[in-house]
């Protein structure tokens, strides 16, 4: 659903880093897996159509501002809950670069 926070689930590996990302499409049209290394295991979590737009954009250097802004032209059906605990996610897990975190 858009409007849920991502569901992360635990591979038992082991992982030296904590921040290496991936993105990769699951299935064609639908949610995202991000891939990425916390505690030195590799988590996954599903992400939704925006929430991968989102981070992305974020990965490739646009402003949280500009995300936001295009978020709101291309998905305006998702609520700003949705976007905050997505954001919450994001800033808790390690993953959204530090320059991005204001808001």
């Amino acid at each position: 659903s858009d409007l849920s926070v991502p569901r992360s689930s635990d591979s038992g590996r082991t992982a030296p880093d904590a921040n290496v990302l991936k993105n990769r499409k699951r299935e064609p049209g639908s949610a995202g897996l991000l891939l990425y290394l916390a505690g030195g295991r590799v988590r996954s979590v599903e992400l939704n159509r925006w929430q991968a737009a989102v981070h992305l954009r974020l990965r490739r250097g646009w402003s949280l501002e500009k995300a936001l802004e295009r978020l709101a032209s291309e998905a305006p059906h998702v609520d700003e809950n949705s976007v905050r605990d997505f954001f919450t996610f994001l800033q808790s897990a390690g993953l959204l670069p530090a320059n991005r975190a204001q808001a």
